[in-house]
């Protein structure tokens, strides 16, 4: 297993005239939470709970000093105010990035703060020297999945059912939520399948998403 990669410094990087990464500190944990309970009101249920524990950010998170931590977590702040809460994990074995949470406070939503997430994502990406970058969308709004479609990321698949939401007061269901992916490896980095190696299954689902995978040998491997 390879050690966490070291995060970039991005404290007090400005991502648009109006707003500034804040790197979290172990001081700024209380605050987070309460912002997160205020913006995402069922942040307490589901795969997304742990940011709202200390302890899941002093095992796990990359605070503000070290650098070192699977999870970089990030406010942004505009005049000081917070606005928004990044968070991305790293898996260095595999060299990806998993777009692990993005949190806006309702006043910012049509801010551009949900595209500035994913190009930031772009941006680790590539200074850290990874492959793969992924995420999870919500699919009870179509704005979300427009949102990333917009920004280049591409629809890979759906999970049925990985994580848990409140859907009402007192109701908890598991939902439905879209995968969308960005690959920075070069072309020659990836082993393409052959086409006839696919079952009845993937084959369909290669003829929507990746039909590049079933293109004539001398396409497929330019």
């Amino acid at each position: 297993m390879n050690p966490s990669l070291h995060w970039p410094d991005l404290d007090d990087r400005t991502i648009d005239p109006d707003f500034t990464l804040h790197h979290l500190r172990a001081q700024d944990v209380a605050r987070v939470s309460s912002c997160l309970k205020a913006w995402y009101p069922d942040i307490g249920t589901g795969a997304a709970q742990g940011f709202l524990d200390p302890h899941f950010y002093a095992e796990n998170a990359a605070l503000a000093g070290s650098g070192k931590g699977k999870i970089l977590a990030l406010l942004v702040l505009t005049a000081g105010r917070p606005a928004a809460f990044y968070a991305y994990e790293q898996d260095p074995d595999a060299l990806s990035l998993y777009c692990r949470l993005v949190v806006i406070a309702p006043e910012f939503r049509r801010g551009g703060l949900g595209g500035h997430y994913l190009r930031l994502a772009e941006y680790l990406g590539r200074r850290m020297g990874l492959g793969f970058l992924y995420g999870l969308v919500s699919m009870k709004q179509r704005a979300n999945m427009e949102g990333a479609e917009k920004s280049g990321w591409r629809l890979v698949g759906i999970m049925p059912g990985a994580d848990r939401e409140q859907v009402a007061p007192g109701v908890v269901k598991r939902v439905y939520e879209a995968i969308y992916a960005k690959q920075l490896a070069p072309a020659e980095d990836f082993m393409i399948p052959e086409p006839e190696v696919l079952s009845q299954q993937g084959r369909a689902l290669a003829e929507v998403l990746f039909p590049e995978l079933l293109a004539p040998v001398p396409e497929r491997r330019r």
